[in-house]
């Protein structure tokens, strides 16, 4: 027997060390999906898949559809409520339009209303809004592309169902572009006899046609009781000028009124306390206080037909009465 070593060729010793030798098999070859396939390892994240079929409905998601299931109603008053911190029927106009665009994406998305919320929200960026803000109150006020901004609120909303609250100290840059997609700005006849300047922009004989006028605000005193505790007596002078002759204090409201109607403005709008001729003890609301504001309220047996005949041969007459109406 040779001695000079082990044999070349590869061996293996049977477990029951009974000196039999074995042949290695041969490697079995992969055919078909095996070739590109570890079965060992995808199984993992079929089991992970089915695992997250089995799991519960998480809140969320079930939120979303309890929203949706009343309508996007309640998804606009809870962003409203939770933006500005009011209602969506007190918000503002401009708060209302926000709060609709972010439903639609919010439904779109369909994210929950606390995540949607509290990403990080380009309309919040804009306007350096903090994810974890309540209310807008501590929000700044920064440079938006504007015209990108109206120019898709008009493709959704033609007209602008927008009024500019224009009123105090306007840059040049914001008149400009309320000039170019036609928004109509403010007119307050209370403030425009403050000055002695012919052309004051609030006297009506200086309107354009984009514009809604009003006799007052809420905001605002009531027309008599601004005329008989906020007037100077050389303002007094001014109202009487312009309006051609002196008129009792009962009367002052109708003639404001008329000054609103017979102006260009595309629009009049009258609180209805100027309506009525009330005084100061029926102002809707005192800026910068707490107490005794929006309190006031309309009376079953304020709108008499008589008030009803007299304010409407004033629309009549100046031509904001449409035909449907004044054949009614």
């Amino acid at each position: 027997m040779d001695r000079a070593g082990p044999s070349k060729m590869a061996y293996q010793r049977d477990g029951r060390e009974k000196g039999r030798f074995k042949m290695p098999e041969a490697e079995k070859k992969a055919t078909g999906y095996d070739k590109y396939v570890d079965w060992k390892l995808f199984i993992v994240p079929v089991a992970l898949f089915i695992l997250i079929l089995m799991l519960p409905t998480p809140y969320g998601m079930k939120d979303v559809g309890t929203e949706y299931k009343v309508g996007p109603k309640a998804v606009i008053n809870f962003i409203t409520h939770e933006l500005f911190g009011k209602e969506s029927q007190d918000a503002d106009q401009w708060e209302l339009i926000a709060a609709q665009i972010m439903e639609k994406n919010l439904q779109m998305g369909a994210l929950t209303k606390v995540r949607f919320l509290k990403r990080d929200l380009r309309w919040c960026r804009k306007y350096k809004i903090k994810a974890e803000e309540k209310t807008a109150i501590n929000g700044q006020w920064v440079q938006v592309p504007i015209d990108d901004f109206l120019s898709t609120m008009l493709n959704r909303f033609s007209p602008l169902p927008i009024i500019a609250e224009d009123l105090g100290i306007i840059t040049p840059d914001v008149k400009e572009v309320m000039s170019r997609f036609n928004v109509p700005g403010m007119k307050v006849l209370l403030f425009a006899f403050g000055d002695d300047d012919p052309n004051h922009p609030y006297l009506p004989h200086t309107y354009g046609n984009c514009c809604v006028v009003y006799t007052g605000t809420h905001d605002t005193n009531t027309l008599r009781g601004w005329f008989e505790k906020e007037t100077r007596p050389e303002e007094k002078k001014k109202i009487f000028r312009y309006l051609g002759r002196k008129l009792p204090v009962k009367d002052i409201h109708w003639e404001f009124v008329r000054l609103a109607l017979m102006s260009v403005a595309e629009v009049a709008i009258f609180p209805l306390q100027d309506i009525l001729g009330l005084g100061e003890e029926a102002r809707m609301n005192q800026p910068a206080t707490r107490k005794g504001n929006w309190k006031w309220q309309l009376e079953p047996d304020q709108l008499t037909p008589d008030l009803s005949q007299r304010l409407g041969e004033m629309t009549r007459t100046y031509g904001r009465m449409t035909d449907s109406v004044s054949r009614g």
